[in-house]
Parts: structure tokens; C-alpha cells; sequence
């Protein structure tokens, strides 16, 4: 009889940040037992190009394995075989793939009305292994279907083809958005986002102020404006105002309520880039940073941060996010503040404090110091705060809409940033 080892494989988790960028980066893979009674170990082959997997990873026994100096900027590809004690090695399993994002420092805006930074206000991801904050962490694998078995004139098992791999159901962060006071010089607002995959994105980005006063906030900004700028800190994209793409927001269901109110639609490539939302002609006062992502399959939104300024009271930084598709996603929500001073950000929130709350308002948790509660789970996925009076959680939710509030302790004020960042590949 013809046998195969039948596997099913999947990039087990992409934690999508380290403190510091680097050039060479480290995936977790994981993948299903296979049910033959005779398997020995498995190997891990990987490359560069689909389909010619020439380098190997033995993992013995196990079920997971990490590969480590991956060029950032590149994309790879997975496969697993398995094999037995008579040193018979299955066909490869269905391919994975993961696209190390490239190098991209911190931003840095320049104290004037209008800014260049460096982009992003996100870290740059270098994926490592990151358990999810239940007893039992598990990655959700790729679906597979194993062939039936063929007839063969001898009796010694061989490998046969591996399973095909169809599509998992979607988990996505799909729309983000920030609420926060707006200044002028380096208190404007800065979003960073990076997108992962290997398709353009289509999204939407909004500014919006005066309309947020018939929803009872004061001070709102009169009249944002909002520049788009990718790695290198070129700009892409400015928009005083929604006018010139009416049509196409109209469209989308995302039209302004207010003409003063700033949007642009593009599609981009996958990598980093940072959104800067300031007021025409110097003016100040609350705004809210959107960004939507107007298709979710494909390649997706990996993480967003916001840059603003919490002041006392309920004058707050609000980061809203939603959670797309029909499975949980694992999140990492953080606050960050005084590891922003080395940065040059001026006035950076000494100890931030930081909220998450579902959909109904109900606050779901909470958290001061990083260290405090899920420590160890924040250093194994490379995300602990650079500063012990930081704060982050860990979290797998459910589809749905959710709110990270960041105040300062004891009411204090400063610069700080609210991040968001998808571990679930």
C-alpha cells in the first residue's frame, strides 16, 4: 500500500513588533501531528521562491520550530514533510508564507506645523513565537484534505502527496481609529500602520473634527488636514478636504459629514507608512485619525499606533479598533510614553495608564505596569515596553468593536501613543 504522512501546516503566530528594527528577523511555525503511527520527526523546508524550497530545518519529534535569519524585506515559504525510522520522507504539505517587513525606524517630526517625520509610529514586526494568554495556547490551523490511499505492487510504505491547503476563515483588524487632542509643532497627531501580505491594500483615511461636536465633545478641531507619507518619509498623498473624492467615499459608505473634514482613498503596497493629522493654518483642538480597510481578504492591516497628547480629566487619548472575520483575533494593545523621550518627543507621558473596553462600554481590562500581570507573556512575543511604567495587555477577542483608552496616572499629561497590534496570522 501507498501511505502519506498527511500534515497540516500553518505560521503558528507573527508577533508584529520588536522594540528595535533589525536585519534579520525569526518566524514560529507550528503544524498537526501526523496520525501514522511510524513517523519519526519531521523536517522544515523553506525558501525564497514557491515551490522550490531548498533550504531545511530539522525539528525531530516536535510539532513547531523556529527559523531564524530571515532577511527583512523578503518573502518566504514553508512546507513541512514528515518522516519515518526506515528514513522515508513524506511530499511536502501545503505551503505557508510570510513577508519580513523592511527595517523602519520610529518617527521623529520636525516642531512645525507641518511635519516630516520619519515614519512609522509602529515598530517594525520580527515574528517569534507568542502564546495567548489562555493556559492552552494553540494556533488555528489551515484547513488541509488528505487523498485517499493507492494501490501499489509493493509492500513498502512510500510517500505520496501532500494534502492542498484551503482557505481558513478571516480574522482581521480591519478599521482603527484615534481620538485625541491635535496641537501644533510636535503635538500633532501621528498614526503608523503597516500592512503585511503581498497585494496592494485598499483604504480609506478620515479626519475628522467639526462633526464630532454633535456628538457632545468640546474643542473640536475646525479644520483638519492629513498627510500620508511611506518609509522613506516621502510624501504620498494630502488632503485639505474631502472634495475631490467625494464620489468615491460617497461610494464606499464613508462620505464626510463635514466639507471642512480631511480624506483620501488609495491602495498601497504592503509596508509602513505614517499618517500625520494637523489644522490648517495652525489651528488645534480634538480630532479623530481613521483608517479603514475597504477590502479585508488578502493582505491586511498588522498594527496601528497613534501619537497624541493626554492631557487631565477625561482629556484623554481614545484608540478604537474593529475586529473583522468570524474568528478571534489575538491582540496586543500598549501604551507607550517615557521610552518616547530618547525618541526627541518632548513632554512624553511618564506613566500611562491603559483601558480596553468592548463594544457596550464595559470595561474588559485594564492595566498600569507592564510588568504586573502578563510579563513573561509580553517578553516571549518580543513586545514588552521599553519602560517598566509602560503599560500593554494581551487579549484574544471576538469579532466585534473594542476601545483603548490611555490617561496618565494621577492625572498627569504628556505625549504618549496607543498601539494595536494583530498576532493572529
Amino acid at each position: 500500500m501507498k501511505r502519506s504522512l498527511p500534515l497540516l501546516f500553518t505560521l503558528a503566530f507573527a508577533c508584529l513588533a520588536a522594540p528595535k528594527a533589525t536585519a534579520s528577523q525569526t518566524v514560529s511555525l507550528a503544524w498537526d501531528r501526523s496520525p501514522e503511527p511510524d513517523v519519526a520527526g519531521y523536517r522544515v523546508l523553506y525558501g525564497t521562491t514557491s515551490g522550490a524550497l531548498t533550504q531545511t530545518l530539522d525539528a525531530g519529534g516536535q510539532t513547531k520550530a523556529s527559523v531564524a535569519n530571515l532577511a527583512s524585506g523578503m518573502t518566504y515559504f514553508f512546507a513541512v514533510t514528515a518522516y519515518n525510522s526506515a528514513a522515508l520522507e513524506s511530499a511536502p504539505s501545503n505551503e505557508v508564507s510570510y513577508s519580513a517587513p523592511a527595517a523602519v525606524p520610529s518617527p521623529t517630526p520636525t516642531p512645525t506645523a507641518q511635519p516630516t517625520p520619519n515614519p512609522t509610529a509602529s515598530p517594525t514586526p520580527e515574528p517569534t513565537a507568542s502564546p495567548t494568554p489562555s493556559s492552552s495556547p494553540s494556533p488555528k490551523p489551515v484547513p488541509t484534505t488528505t487523498p485517499s490511499p493507492e494501490p501499489t505492487a509493493t509492500p513498502t510504505p512510500e510517500p505520496s502527496a501532500g494534502p492542498k491547503a484551503t482557505p481558513r476563515p478571516l480574522s482581521a483588524l480591519s478599521n482603527v481609529s484615534t481620538r485625541a487632542q491635535v496641537g501644533v509643532g510636535e503635538n500633532v497627531a501621528i498614526g503608523g500602520f503597516i500592512i503585511t501580505g503581498q497585494e496592494n491594500k485598499e483604504i480609506v483615511i478620515r479626519a475628522v473634527g467639526p462633526s464630532l461636536e454633535s456628538a457632545g465633545v468640546t474643542g473640536a478641531m475646525a479644520d483638519p488636514m492629513i498627510e500620508l507619507y511611506d518609509a522613506t518619509g516621502a510624501v504620498l498623498a494630502w488632503s485639505g478636504d474631502s472634495q475631490a473624492q467625494r464620489a468615491e467615499l460617497e461610494a464606499a459608505g464613508l462620505a464626510m459629514a463635514d466639507a471642512r473634514e480631511a480624506a483620501l482613498t488609495t491602495s498601497l503596497p504592503p509596508g509602513a507608512y505614517t499618517v500625520v493629522l494637523s489644522g490648517e493654518d495652525g489651528g488645534t483642538g480634538v480630532a479623530l485619525f481613521e483608517l479603514y480597510d475597504r477590502h479585508p481578504k488578502g493582505s491586511r492591516i498588522a498594527a496601528i499606533s497613534t501619537r497624541g497628547t493626554v492631557g487631565g480629566g477625561e482629556d484623554v487619548v481614545i484608540g478604537g479598533f474593529i475586529l473583522g472575520g468570524d474568528q478571534p483575533t489575538q491582540v496586543v494593545v500598549r501604551a507607550i510614553g517615557a521610552s518616547l523621550t530618547p525618541l526627541g518627543a518632548a513632554n512624553a507621558l511618564a506613566d500611562p495608564y491603559l483601558e480596553v473596553y468592548d463594544g457596550e462600554g464595559s470595561l474588559m481590562f485594564a492595566n498600569d505596569d507592564w510588568r504586573t500581570d502578563q510579563e513573561q507573556q509580553l517578553i516571549e512575543c518580543l513586545l514588552p515596553p521599553q519602560d517598566e511604567h509602560e503599560s500593554a495587555i494581551i487579549a484574544t477577542l471576538r469579532p466585534g468593536n473594542y476601545s483603548a483608552v490611555v490617561r496618565g496616572v494621577g492625572g498627569t499629561s504628556g505625549v504618549a501613543l496607543v498601539e494595536v497590534y494583530n498576532l493572529t496570522p
